[in-house]
């Protein structure tokens, strides 16, 4: 933000009038738990292939608004079967306890506690501290996930208990079938499109081209 206050104060000020939270994962206060990540791969070839058709950049966003469309259609059926055949996690979740549970019999779990374990794994000199009461590991991943990390799984088998407890309400399918029940009105002609105001206008930075190559020839 002092970047662009000093570059443009009129963009600052623009910014400025919007909550932090509404900004970015930064601001957040771990409400989305650091597991909201975006696709980059997929996200760039859609981009290029709109830019392989020679649009404009007009039409590229009208493209790239039905191709959101489409994936929010996807995901609110998808999770609706799901939910309707009795379902309860998404098939990552479940798929992703197995594999935490398959690796997790390898670790040493030690009562220190009430409710506090140590783990350890056999010839490592490192050891977590699992507290199941407070949703804590020192490895820092239950805490920030929501999601039970390996060394919480090794506590879970030791005591016979169903680690489902422990996974945050956000990794349901009721969850994710509400997240994609958003609704998608077809975009008007850009000549609807109402006139922009109290917007700054932002240019792309002005950069200078890089010297020429000497001339190694002498002449």
């Amino acid at each position: 933000m002092k970047g662009i206050e000093k570059k443009n104060s009129e963009a600052w000020k623009w910014l400025d009038q919007f909550p932090q939270t509404q900004w970015a994962l930064a601001h957040d206060s771990g409400r989305r738990f650091g597991v909201m990540t975006i696709e980059t791969e997929d996200l760039f070839a859609i981009c290029e292939s709109f830019q392989s058709l020679g649009l404009s950049v007009t039409a590229n966003a009208l493209l790239l608004f039905d191709e959101l469309r489409l994936v929010f259609h996807t995901g609110r059926c998808d999770s609706s079967g799901r939910v309707n055949c009795g379902d309860v996690y998404t098939k990552l979740v479940t798929d992703k306890l197995d594999e935490f549970r398959t690796a997790s019999v390898t670790y040493v779990v030690m009562p220190i506690d009430k409710g506090v374990f140590q783990v350890t794994e056999p010839l490592h000199k490192d050891g977590w501290i699992v507290r199941l009461s407070e949703c804590t590991c020192t490895c820092g991943k239950f805490q920030s996930k929501k999601f039970p990390c390996l060394h919480v799984l090794a506590v879970c088998e030791k005591l016979k208990i169903n680690p489902l407890q422990y996974l945050d309400d956000c990794y349901t399918l009721e969850r994710l079938f509400k997240t994609y029940t958003a609704t998608f009105s077809p975009v008007p002609k850009v000549s609807a499109w109402p006139e922009a105001s109290g917007i700054p206008t932002l240019f792309p930075p002005v950069m200078s081209l890089p010297p020429p190559p000497p001339n190694l020839s002498g002449k």
